[in-house]
């Protein structure tokens, strides 16, 4: 068997992109923190580049089975909104 992985998380950042779905999120209880949190790093990608292979996995695989996609975040961890 073959696994896949990927995350998704939030990091101890403010957002300044300007977006109206920028994080607004402050993780009260992120260690030194409060801390605004927000997804600024590749995870997002990696998560939907993960689904991709997922997806066409079957029609490459010949004969290997379907992957195990995994998309959570950090266990302490707590993803921005």
């Amino acid at each position: 068997m073959i696994a896949l992985r990927a995350d998704t998380d939030a990091l101890p950042v403010k957002e300044d992109s300007g977006e109206s779905f920028a994080s607004t999120v402050v993780d009260e209880d992120y260690p030194g923190g409060p801390f605004p949190v927000a997804h600024a790093c590749g995870h997002d990608a990696h998560t939907a580049m993960l689904l991709g292979a997922a997806t066409v996995w079957p029609a490459s695989a010949n004969g290997c089975p379907a992957p195990c996609c995994s998309s959570s975040s950090r266990p302490r961890g707590r993803s921005a909104r």
